[in-house]
């Protein structure tokens, strides 16, 4: 080769070089510098690290209906339930019925034949008495009368002013029905004694509320167990005190002449009510031992409120003051 030569700087295998890359490491002016052949294709490089994942596309458009499936087969029938207790009948005996009236006598016998007269006696003979006769047999016994119709009712009595009817309300034994009004104690069964001279009645039972407050009271009767409230014989339900005035249940009970119930009071708030006054109450239950001032007016027992229990405490408490709470029962029209 003739003529200047100069030394290039060869890049790194793989490197692209530029005639502007050459023409920088020969600084020599003049000479001029002639651009050779490519060279052969490099091998492939390392592939590089791959990017980013693109954000995700807007979600297509919601796809037709399908059609509805083939309805499933019907169940089979579940087994039978088992069947439910029966209830027990009821151990309580109705109340007795009234004794029915006496016939008439009967109309009496017919009356047996005369007896043969005596001798006549002759005046100035003495005679011996003769012997007694034999007793004539007893006449036949006439039928019995017919039945004579019923009596006037004694209801139908105390209901009727000539013949108008009118209220007829009685509580227990008073002097005057002194009345006067006071709060009763929550959880405690009121029961005040009731006397019936005749067989009655009675187809309301009420109390009287003279002070509001929003709560519930029951109204009741006792047979009498021997000077004690016994088994339940009615109850008139739940009335509301939340109002003032009367509060009356309706009932339909018969209760026997000359006997002796007890009429019963349960509140589930101290709410007052027309009670009546130690004064006017009768005291038929008597004294205590120590012959007080306190007469025993009626008796209590420890009760949580509900339906009026089926039977009183055999051992109850004496009322001795107020409240003597005002229960009330009206005749049957």
């Amino acid at each position: 080769m003739t003529g200047p030569y100069c030394l290039l700087q060869l890049p790194a295998k793989g490197t692209k070089i530029t005639r502007a890359d050459l023409e920088q490491q020969h600084p020599v002016h003049g000479v001029e510098t002639i651009e050779g052949p490519p060279g052969p294709k490099g091998d492939q490089g390392i592939q590089g690290i791959q990017g980013p994942a693109g954000t995700d596309g807007q979600d297509g458009p919601t796809g037709p209906r399908g059609d509805p499936g083939t309805p499933g087969a019907k169940g089979d029938t579940g087994n039978q339930g088992i069947q439910g207790i029966p209830g027990q009948d009821s151990t309580v005996p109705g109340p007795q019925g009234n004794p029915g009236i006496d016939g008439e006598d009967g109309a009496p016998g017919l009356k047996g034949d005369t007896g043969e007269a005596g001798y006549t006696p002759v005046k100035g003979v003495d005679y011996f008495d003769g012997a007694k006769g034999d007793t004539g047999d007893q006449g036949i016994k006439g039928d019995t009368g017919p039945q004579g119709n019923a009596g006037a009712s004694d209801i139908s009595h105390w209901r009727k002013a000539g013949v108008t009817t009118y209220e007829a309300w009685y509580t227990m034994p008073n002097t005057g029905l002194v009345l006067t009004a006071g709060a009763v104690t929550v959880g405690r069964l009121y029961a005040f004694p009731f006397l019936t001279p005749k067989a009655i009645t009675v187809d309301r039972i009420a109390f009287n509320v003279t002070t509001l407050l929003a709560g519930k009271a029951r109204a009741g009767i006792y047979n009498d167990a021997g000077m004690r409230p016994g088994s339940l014989l009615v109850d008139g339900g739940e009335m509301d005190t939340g109002t003032t005035g009367v509060k009356a249940a309706t009932i339909n009970q018969a209760l026997a002449g000359s006997g002796l119930y007890w009429l019963a009071f349960l509140a589930n708030a101290a709410v007052t009510v027309r009670i009546l006054a130690v004064g006017g109450v009768l005291p038929i239950l008597g004294c205590s031992s120590a012959l007080g001032t306190a007469p025993n007016f009626g008796m209590y027992m420890a009760q949580t409120y509900g339906a009026l229990p089926g039977t009183f405490s055999a051992s109850p408490s004496m009322i001795t003051g107020t409240p003597i709470v005002g229960i009330f029962v009206r005749l049957s029209a």
